[in-house]
């Protein structure tokens, strides 16, 4: 019997989001100048991943593969900022984080975010040197000494409305804290959405199996091999860079040079396209959400031939004895 392979697509929807969750930590250089979109390291999901964890496909087997994917609705943020104290001495130096953090936390409490939604963690906290030249008859010699310290601490603040992202970096600004390092999504409820993803798959697999027998392919009767495979695509990893790049209109009369700026370069947010999967729910991503890929395999074996024939040059067939 000649090989055939069945493939079937399928793609589940997308819930919603809001707000940008990328932060300071995914900004990158732009490769080239000119009008460019390029993507940090993580962004661009490989298609490997996507592919069947079942290899081995012999003449005697029939395929059928679906694939989903569903987007998710993050129930929880966590907003992390960094936070640089320099000063003369280490109890300045601490006395001053102290004092910038109690302010920020209280705007916090004040703000509506309880204690326990609030976490500080201990980065750093080493001298600083300042080079001292010294003078000697034919030469010079540059030391080190001490000039002060420096402490360095990450706050992260817990939060469910994804809306709140403005109001915790302008709190964190009146408090002299600028650097927000990075946003994480996170979903207490993706273990749901897989159970509904891979049951809408297996769905989608027996109506396919059911309208093959209108061509007398009766799978249901064969023996079969199942493979899946669930990948969750976090949104902080989709992020994209453009950088827009114009030269002025403007030619100079007099010869001279051009002292060009540099260009800004944007962020957006690049969700896993639809072009793998046949069927959507949901396609509309307005906001940044939690991506849930998922693929069935199901590879159905025929029987072994237990008897051969072959026809004689006059044209009668003979059973093949094999030893």
């Amino acid at each position: 019997m000649k090989k055939f392979t069945l493939v079937i697509l399928i793609l589940l929807n997308s819930a919603k989001i809001t707000a940008q969750v990328m932060g300071n930590s995914q900004y990158v250089s732009p490769k080239s100048a000119g009008n460019s979109i390029y993507h940090n390291g993580t962004s661009m999901l490989p298609a490997e991943r996507f592919q069947s964890n079942i290899s081995e496909i012999n003449d005697s087997t029939v395929r059928v593969s679906v694939k989903g994917l569903i987007n998710a609705l993050p129930d929880t943020y966590v907003a992390t900022f960094n936070i640089v104290q320099t000063a003369g001495t280490a109890e300045m130096t601490d006395q001053m984080m102290r004092e910038r953090l109690n302010k920020l936390k209280a705007k916090l409490l004040e703000a509506g975010i309880i204690a326990s939604d609030i976490s500080i963690d201990m980065i750093s906290f080493v001298p600083k040197y300042e080079i001292e030249t010294e003078n000697r008859l034919f030469s010079k010699t540059y030391n080190e000494i001490p000039a002060g310290f420096e402490m360095q601490k990450n706050l992260s603040i817990r939060y469910k409305k994804s809306s709140r992202i403005d109001e915790l970096v302008t709190i964190a600004a009146q408090s002299e804290i600028y650097d927000l390092v990075k946003v994480d999504c996170f979903s207490s409820d993706v273990e749901s959405f897989k159970d509904s993803l891979r049951n809408k798959c297996i769905l989608e697999v027996k109506n396919r199996v059911r309208s093959y027998e209108g061509l007398n392919l009766n799978l249901d009767t064969l023996k079969k091999v199942i493979g899946e495979n669930f990948h969750v695509i976090l949104p902080e990893t989709r992020y994209s860079g453009y950088q827009a790049f114009a030269r002025t209109s403007l030619k100079p009369e007099k010869k001279g040079l051009v002292n060009e700026t540099v260009k800004s370069v944007s962020q957006y947010y690049q969700p896993v396209t639809y072009e793998s999967f046949d069927v959507v729910m949901n396609p509309v991503v307005l906001e940044p959400m939690i991506q849930v890929t998922y693929q069935l395999d199901i590879i159905y074996l025929f029987k072994p031939m237990k008897n051969y024939y072959i026809i004689t040059p006059i044209g009668e067939s003979k059973k093949l004895i094999l030893k």
